[in-house]
């Protein structure tokens, strides 16, 4: 039976470095088994994969000799089995925030009398080269249990939570960590305040002699967690590298004012390899704050009023990128743009599509109210609703409506 590469790893105190695959495709699974990674999670937590899906691109990693995890969508007992047993070398459990979840996560991995994880299927067996009976004598000591630290609470009482027998890795969720922190008003922490936080995991897990684990957005970060300590490395995702490729040769070729519309970009998600809140970033979490042109999406009105992106002392607005406003999908009624929006001129507008059938805010939504040109659909015949005219709203709440 083969053994798992990347628990030996952790136990001798070398890093294990990875990457996400969220696409759900089996062929870029099998290349990517190939490039020379410790592993590859196949994230079914973020993602549209599904468990059929998944079994394949388990069994084209692993054919290649790699290591293939899973994310599961929540710390459930069936959706542990479920991938464990269809071939998952490992599973990674999101959202863990006290003693018992960690617990029920672990015991859930293995099989009696150490554990409660059923006994059955065959797909295991083939991913490891090995009998059955095999596989359930010895898979006890191959998975690899990786336990995500994703909430403030759970680093508060981190010793009792972490402690429990049998987690080999505590895994840092930069994300959804940093969202777990914002102040009652929606403000992100503090650049310092979250490296600290980071900081107090990492010394968590050296005093309970557990594997620090961490996602990365980037080369250069991933070499600064290693030299920090931390082991297991996750660093990107492989959409993170076919857009970035993408995005270079278009950069090189001069092509990106040809670039489509519609990708936007979040505010307010954190960026650990910076040091320093991240005021932009791909749908997919990573940072994508640095490259010119790209339009922002006001979702986060609180972290929007801090981005260095938006005009102001020192900040002119010739040198700030388009700020676009929510589309259908996005749009929350009550939102309500950063003071800093109507300096030097700057105006968020939507984009030039039709207004009612693009999902444009009705009259009848809480905060709006109905204006004279016609956004309601209800044109007072000054055309300005009309396809290819652009509304603009220097507020939520009072609309003016442009020719342009």
């Amino acid at each position: 039976m083969r053994s798992n590469s990347v628990k030996k790893l952790l136990k001798a105190g070398k890093p294990a470095v990875g990457t996400w695959l969220s696409l759900g495709n089996i062929t870029a699974a099998r290349y990517l088994a190939r490039s020379g990674f410790d592993w590859l999670t196949v994230d079914i937590e973020h993602s549209l994969v599904g468990i059929e899906t998944a079994v394949h691109m388990f069994a084209s990693i692993a054919d290649a000799g790699g290591v293939p995890l899973a994310r599961v969508p929540s710390n459930r007992h069936d959706h542990i089995k479920r991938v464990l047993d269809n071939g998952g070398y490992g599973v990674v459990v999101p959202m863990v925030n006290t003693r018992e979840e960690a617990a029920a996560a672990v015991s859930a991995c293995l099989y009696p009398p150490v554990g409660t994880r059923s006994v059955g299927g065959g797909a295991h067996a083939l991913n490891f080269a090995a009998t059955a009976a095999d596989y359930y004598a010895k898979a006890n000591d191959e998975i690899l249990k990786v336990i995500q630290c994703e909430h403030i609470d759970a680093v508060r009482n981190f010793d009792h939570v972490y402690s429990v027998p049998g987690i080999d890795v505590v895994f840092v969720g930069p994300n959804d960590l940093a969202a777990s922190m914002r102040s009652p008003d929606g403000k992100p922490p503090a650049a310092e305040v979250f490296q600290q936080t980071l900081k107090d995991i990492l010394a968590g897990c050296k005093r309970l002699g557990v594997p620090a684990g961490i996602h990365t957005f980037n080369v250069e970060e991933a070499k600064t967690r290693i030299a920090e300590g931390w082991q297991f490395i996750a660093v990107a995702s492989e959409l993170k590298f076919m857009v970035d490729g993408a995005a270079k040769t278009v950069d090189g070729l001069g092509l990106k004012g040809r670039r489509r519309p519609g990708t936007l970009l979040n505010l307010g998600i954190l960026n650990t390899a910076r040091k320093t809140p991240l005021t932009a970033s791909d749908p997919d979490g990573f940072d994508d704050a640095d490259r010119p042109g790209r339009p922002l999406l006001l979702s986060d009105a609180a972290s929007a009023r801090t981005s260095p992106d938006l005009p102001g002392p020192g900040r002119p607005a010739s040198r700030v990128r388009t700020v676009r406003l929510p589309r259908r999908s996005e749009y929350r009624p009550g939102l309500e743009l950063p003071a800093t929006a109507g300096r030097s001129g700057l105006r968020p507008t939507w984009p030039s599509v039709r207004p009612v059938r693009a999902g444009f805010p009705r009259a009848s939504r809480p905060g709006i109210r109905p204006h004279r040109c016609g956004i309601t659909g209800r044109s007072p015949g000054t055309g300005c609703a009309r396809p290819g005219r652009r509304v603009e709203l220097p507020h939520l709440r009072r609309h003016a409506c442009s020719g342009r």
